[in-house]
């Protein structure tokens, strides 16, 4: 006797549940393996400034960075009178 479709419907609903944890496996799995890189690349080059003596340099220039960036937001968003 074939199933009902009631139950199919649910089978092919619990199928889509476990691709679709899977898929998020996946994607976690392809983030942590980002994170993981991006961070020896970080401590690379912090390595590679502070040996070439130039991180200073390069510290106050992300400083003047994040502080344009702020006065660029404020200026989108001035306050109010």
């Amino acid at each position: 006797m074939p199933d009902a479709p009631e139950s199919l419907v649910l089978r092919l609903l619990q199928d889509m549940r476990a691709e679709m944890t899977e898929m998020r496996a996946g994607i976690d799995r392809l983030n942590a393996a980002f994170e993981t890189q991006r961070d020896e690349h970080d401590a690379g080059v912090g390595r590679a400034l502070r040996a070439s003596g130039q991180g200073v340099v390069v510290g106050a220039l992300v400083r003047r960075v994040e502080w344009l960036e702020r006065e660029v937001e404020a200026l989108k968003h001035p306050a109010g009178p």
